[in-house]
């Protein structure tokens, strides 16, 4: 199956003229971001699911399942952000520039915990509620 689709991709206009060699990193690429995209989307799902746990979500109409999706990229990102945060503060001196970037990373951090509180509002699934 995998070999069909190559081929399938290969004849299309866009790669017809390309070497074999070029052909190939630029399918590579697309297996590639194929591949990411699925990490991603199970990433989703399983904060998702996680959800599921604490919430009945069977009732949810499709606006609040897109919101609830977009809460959990939310967290998620936030999440990887934090991460990498951790990471740079904990491998790198601070210097004039690192400060900058340090407070940038700071400003999208709050800016992310705000839109989860925003959404987390929306569907009414807050501490308070």
């Amino acid at each position: 199956m995998v070999e069909f689709r190559k081929k399938s991709i290969r004849q299309l206009k866009q790669y017809r003229n390309l070497t074999d060699e070029e052909f190939d990193k630029i399918y590579s690429e697309l297996v590639a971001g194929e591949t990411t995209v699925k990490e991603f989307e199970n990433r989703i799902q399983a904060k998702i699911d996680e959800f599921a746990n604490d919430y009945d979500l069977s009732d949810l109409k499709i606006n609040d399942m897109l919101t609830l999706r977009a809460l959990a990229q939310a967290f998620i990102t936030l999440e990887d952000f934090e991460r990498y945060f951790f990471k740079l503060r904990s491998t790198e001196s601070l210097t004039d520039t690192n400060i900058i970037f340090i407070e940038k990373i700071n400003n999208v951090l709050s800016s992310l915990r705000r839109d989860i509180t925003n959404l987390q509002n929306d569907l009414k699934i807050t501490r308070r509620i």
